[in-house]
């Protein structure tokens, strides 16, 4: 029997309302993994009693603190402290689906020596109309694994649901931006590929995420997404920074606009649509990376 070669970072701040969730899905293929480091960076809300709770529970999970504030102080502590050959990092919101372990670590059997680092597809778990998505992802997963070809190059990276190999990681992780307005998956992929790496879709390795980025005001998702084409700018990539701007404008703002009052109105509990969804208080921590 093959030993478990995945080691999944988690970067958490505040996340006492997802985190159980997130972790648990990790439990239920705890076999399938080497470890699970979850990084509680200054949470004041016991997001580290929650942490701890599942380290008593099994010896693969370590709790890690990293005072230094900001997502990428915790994600480079977590890899920096990671033991696998593949290290894969989810958001303290994601929920891995069924399968998941076992198809990171099919994809980078196959393809390791090829590709340095992989993304899977994402749904949200507590919005409407997200069955088309899910049919769409079980769609594209045929299609990737009957590819004869090999992997399908993608030029993105998604901190809520990616992986890379530990040996790409140590060649770039000295390149890799340590500023808090840009997003740092896209900043590594980006990384990767200046490096002569690729990256690629890691087909079968599903979860589902949060949609509370889609629950902020305008201002602050406007914030956001000016995160997208600033990276591309750091790395002087004034193209793709012209292609990110009119995507802004062209897709996210109007998707975001037209989703407004769905997202708002629908009470998850329920599932359904319902005005006294949308006068919940919901508190929300949402910081600047996809």
């Amino acid at each position: 029997m093959v030993a478990p070669r995945i080691s999944v970072i988690v970067p958490a701040f505040n996340e006492n309302e997802t985190i159980r969730d997130c972790l648990q899905s990790l439990l239920d293929q705890i076999d399938d993994l080497k470890e699970v480091i979850a990084v509680d960076n200054n949470s004041t809300d016991g997001t580290d009693e929650i942490i701890e709770e599942f380290v008593s529970r099994s010896p693969k999970f370590t709790l890690l603190r990293v005072t230094r504030q900001g997502l990428v102080p915790a994600r480079n502590a977590g890899f920096a402290a990671a033991r696998g050959d593949i290290l894969a990092r989810i958001d303290a919101d994601t929920r891995v689906c069924a399968g998941w372990a076992d198809a990171v670590a099919d994809f980078f059997d196959k393809h390791g020596a090829a590709i340095a680092g992989a993304t899977g597809l994402c749904s949200l778990y507590d919005a409407p109309f997200q069955e088309g998505y899910r049919r769409k992802h079980r769609e594209v997963t045929a299609t990737l694994r009957d590819n004869a070809g090999g992997p399908t190059d993608y030029g993105r990276l998604f901190g809520s649901n990616m992986a890379v190999t530990a040996t790409a990681w140590d060649k770039i992780r000295d390149r890799t931006s340590d500023r808090d307005d840009v997003f740092e998956d896209l900043d590594i992929a980006l990384c990767l590929r200046e490096a002569g790496f690729r990256t690629a879709l890691m087909p079968g390795a599903d979860a589902q995420i949060s949609g509370r980025r889609y629950l902020v005001g305008p201002v602050a998702h406007l914030r956001y997404l000016i995160c997208d084409q600033r990276t591309y700018q750091v790395h002087g990539m004034q193209k793709e920074r012209l292609s990110a701007i009119l995507k802004m404008f062209v897709v996210d703002i109007p998707f975001y606009a037209s989703m407004f009052l769905p997202f708002r109105l629908y009470d998850l509990e329920q599932g359904k649509f319902s005005l006294s969804a949308f006068n919940r208080v919901r508190r929300l921590k949402v910081r600047a990376h996809s």
